[in-house]
């Protein structure tokens, strides 16, 4: 079965925490402001043309939170009413979920990521806000309602025997379900703007992987910012940037250029500067076939075919 590409949408760049794991304090120089309805009209109308099978658009912002925005329930509802569109997901903390929880209620939304920890004091310390209980309320209440899909991503402190004694560890295990609960233990430096007194105690930078073939993030991952700005890879960034909404391109061709350029420097270890020292890097299996044997021919059809189907 092809690979769909995911298309990101970012909505707003405020957030509701102060993450110390997050570069965005550092990273994103951009004011602060949800996109604006004549930016996300044009993304519309680029979605409606786009030409991939049922695609599902993630509301996921690297420097920010989708609840932030207070009109999130009829931006699931205006995409959902694009022809295609297979559902919405997005990523949060669930600080402000109760805002919006029955605004929510029967919306295609495809499934909810929930960024949290365990206990006060950690996740005071790692998220930077003393809304824990609000949090965990939030994401308990949402599980209880067994309507939408849903995974808990932790990050918390060593050993983690402890945090899965936790009372609270182990309702949403119960809820959301074992395997769909998971402690995270990669983390990204973003470049050095991140350090070791930043993460959960125990926890350490793990080294990248040896590079080979392109990061399929840059292949299937398609992100709209905030300001019309067109990108791929799986972060805001200046050297991912293709094109822009209000340049009347269908999606298809922002891509496919870039794409071609950024794989020819890949392949003489060229990197975009985010991918350099990146720990989340993850190869396209496809690509690796044909890396030495590469030609024109075949890596227009593998684009396309990883890319646009």
């Amino acid at each position: 079965m092809a690979n769909k590409l995911k298309i990101s949408l970012e909505t707003t760049n405020v957030c509701s925490a102060s993450c110390r794991f997050c570069g965005r304090t550092k990273l994103d120089l951009r004011p602060k402001g949800h996109m604006s309805d004549e930016v996300f009209r044009q993304f519309l109308r680029l979605l409606s043309n786009y030409e991939d099978k049922e695609p599902v658009v993630a509301l996921s912002t690297h420097y920010g939170d989708v609840l932030c925005h207070p009109d999130l329930a009829n931006i699931i509802k205006r995409i959902a009413r694009v022809k295609g569109v297979s559902g919405v997901s997005f990523f949060t903390n669930a600080i402000l979920l109760d805002q919006h929880e029955h605004d929510l209620m029967g919306l295609p939304i495809h499934h909810v990521d929930f960024s949290t920890s365990i206990g006060y004091e950690q996740y005071q310390r790692l998220y930077g806000s003393g809304e824990y209980n609000r949090a965990m309320t939030n994401i308990i209440v949402f599980l209880f309602q067994k309507i939408i899909p849903a995974k808990i991503l932790l990050r918390v402190d060593k050993p983690f025997d402890i945090v899965r004694k936790h009372p609270d560890y182990k309702y949403l295990a119960r809820r959301a379900g074992w395997k769909n609960i998971k402690i995270l233990t990669e983390w990204d430096d973003f470049q050095g703007t991140i350090k070791q007194k930043d993460l959960p105690r125990g926890a350490s930078f793990r080294l990248p992987p040896p590079k080979s073939g392109i990061c399929r993030h840059l292949i299937r991952r398609l992100l709209v910012w905030k300001d019309g700005e067109v990108g791929v890879g799986c972060r805001p960034h200046k050297e991912f940037i293709v094109g822009n909404v209000f340049e009347h391109l269908p999606l298809q061709f922002m891509v496919y250029g870039p794409v071609q350029n950024i794989r020819r420097d890949w392949e003489v270890g060229k990197y975009p500067t985010p991918c350099v020292d990146c720990i989340s890097y993850q190869p396209n299996r496809v690509s690796l076939i044909y890396r030495i044997k590469s030609n024109s021919q075949r890596v227009k059809a593998m684009v396309l075919r990883r890319a646009f189907t």
